[in-house]
């Protein structure tokens, strides 16, 4: 019997992974050209980059829960 080399070689891959309770329960690579940061972090990139970044008229937001009544 022939010996088969059934490895394959390739480049670094980079992966977003999520991960619940100590498992990965969903993987996917990262696209050409994608960039995965913080909305913080966008902002940031963003205003570096010569924008100005105003929010939309209207309430102000407080943060991700502002509209819950906790």
């Amino acid at each position: 019997m022939a010996d088969v080399n059934y490895s394959v070689e390739h480049g670094p891959i980079d992966v977003v992974l999520t991960i619940e309770n100590g498992k990965v329960i969903h993987s996917r690579p990262v696209q050409k050209g994608e960039v995965t940061a913080t909305l913080e972090t966008f902002l940031w990139m963003a205003e570096r980059a010569g924008y100005t970044v105003i929010p939309p008229a209207g309430e102000k937001d407080d943060g991700p829960d502002s509209g819950t009544h906790s």
